[in-house]
C-alpha cells in the first residue's frame, strides 16, 4: 500500500502518468467486454443461433462456446463490411 502511495506523492510526473496510464488501461480492458455486447449486433446473433440450435433440437451441440465464437465472428465481419461502406463513402 505505501507503494501506492507513494507513486502518487513523488513529483515526477512520468510517474504520475504512468500510473494514469495503467489506470486506464485497466478500465479500458475491463469495460470492453460490456461495450462489444451493448454497441454491436453480438447479442442478436447469440440469440439467433441459441434458436437455430434449439430448433434443431440439439440441446449441447454445437457447444456454447462454440456458438459464441461464431457470434464474435460474424459480429467483425458485419463491423468491417459497415467500415469498409463507410469508407468508400467518404
Amino acid at each position: 500500500m505505501n507503494e501506492f502511495v507513494n507513486i502518487f506523492a513523488e513529483n515526477d510526473p512520468n510517474n504520475i502518468s504512468t500510473a494514469i496510464q495503467l489506470l486506464i488501461l485497466i478500465t479500458i480492458l475491463t469495460l470492453a467486454p460490456s461495450l462489444l455486447i451493448l454497441l454491436t449486433s453480438f447479442t442478436r446473433i447469440i440469440i439467433v443461433l441459441g434458436f437455430v440450435r434449439t430448433s434443431l433440437a440439439t440441446q449441447q451441440m454445437p457447444p456454447n462456446q462454440v456458438l459464441i465464437a461464431l457470434a464474435l465472428f460474424l459480429t467483425f465481419l458485419l463491423w468491417l463490411l459497415l467500415l469498409r461502406r463507410f469508407t468508400m463513402k467518404l
